[in-house]
């Protein structure tokens, strides 16, 4: 599980600021964490592209990051620029559906 932390944490001997996202934990952790409020739940972005795509927009608002960890899930190496990376997600679902 994921969660982004809301307060400085620091867990199994790392720190994280807030805003970081910490990953791997278990359910219990992370409960744990968020039922403190240091913490809340994120989504997995590019967890299960194959099965339950975003759409071009919803992957245009992601942060660069974020974009970049998605089209590295499916296999690309992130063009440098948020256009390049739109591109990269555009012809990947293209082809996606056009196998459907």
């Amino acid at each position: 599980m994921e969660i982004k932390a809301l307060s400085k944490i620091r867990h199994n001997g790392k720190d994280y600021a807030i805003g970081d996202v910490i990953s791997g934990l278990d359910e219990s952790e992370a409960n744990r964490l968020v039922s403190l409020k240091s913490g809340e739940f994120v989504e997995v972005v590019g967890e299960k592209p194959s099965d339950d795509p975003i759409t071009v927009d919803e992957f245009a608002k992601l942060k660069a990051d974020e974009q970049k960890e998605l089209l590295e899930s499916l296999e690309f190496e992130a063009a440098g620029n948020v256009e390049g990376r739109v591109e990269q997600y555009t012809a990947w679902l293209d082809e996606k559906n056009a196998l459907v």
